[in-house]
């Protein structure tokens, strides 16, 4: 049996998790560009919600930043974790 919403969670954890990483990243003022993003996915079985979305700067250089996190649900079960590699447009 197919679970015909599972692109949509998927969607949305992804949304959740790019915009914590990306958060991270400029925390600095730097403006920046997405340069890749790479996600994984854990099981996702509707229920419970995530509730948890962590990221931090893994590296920063004068042109990129690395930055990664994950998403948990209520249970501390991870639903997705990843990272991204950002270009620096303007330094803050």
């Amino acid at each position: 049996m197919t679970d015909e919403t599972a692109p949509e969670r998927e969607a949305a954890l992804l949304a959740v998790l790019h915009r914590r990483i990306r958060s991270a990243a400029e925390a600095d003022g730097r403006s920046l560009a997405v340069a890749t993003l790479s996600v994984d996915f854990g099981p996702i079985s509707g229920e419970p919600l995530p509730t948890e979305a962590t990221a931090q700067v893994d590296r920063s250089t004068r042109s990129l930043v690395f930055a990664s996190g994950e998403v948990r649900d209520e249970t501390g079960a991870l639903l997705a974790a990843g990272s991204g590699v950002y270009r620096v447009i303007e330094a803050g």
